[in-house]
């Protein structure tokens, strides 16, 4: 599959659902790498499972990286280790396609994004089962969502700080 940026709702649905139906990673919050990354032009790997817990406040494990992401694009999953949560962290980074805006999702009125300074343009919101953050920089869009079955509480601080480290 090659995968351009068509908007934050595919590209996480299709890195969920492949990362779900594969299984669970071994390794526990405090060990180990996530899923590595897709390409040369992608990051070098994802943030280590620790470090997403630190950051969101909640223990998770690194789930498996979805088959053939695509050249230039990197998937990472982490699910809540408390099933009751029902809690999902993702992080995804593409090449943005001609001519399209990417961060015209989160943008969206019903979500009530504020600009954040992370990249060339970013932007925010945090709810109480939803929180995301989604970043341009040097034509490609980087996305960080945490979703939850349950409230969880305003996680916003911390996609914009997931966001910041998967951005550089």
């Amino acid at each position: 599959m090659n995968l351009t940026w068509t908007g934050a709702g595919t590209v996480l649905a299709l890195g969920l659902a492949a990362a779900c139906g594969a299984g669970e990673r071994a390794k526990a919050a405090s060990g180990g790498d996530g899923p590595r990354r897709a390409s040369r032009e992608a990051l070098s790997s994802c943030p280590d499972a620790g470090y997403i817990a630190t950051a969101i406040g909640f223990p998770v494990r690194a789930m498996p990286a979805p088959p053939a992401a695509g050249p230039g694009t990197l998937l990472c999953a982490y699910r809540a280790t408390d099933r009751k949560l029902g809690a999902f962290v993702s992080i995804a980074m593409a090449p943005v396609a001609p001519g399209e805006d990417p961060l015209a999702e989160i943008r969206t009125p019903e979500k009530g994004a504020e600009p954040v300074d992370v990249g060339e343009r970013a932007y925010a919101y945090g709810s109480p089962s939803k929180s995301e953050a989604a970043a341009l920089r040097a034509s490609r869009i980087y996305h960080v969502d945490v979703t939850a079955a349950t409230p969880i509480g305003d996680r916003k601080a911390a996609v914009i700080a997931i966001l910041r480290r998967v951005v550089g």
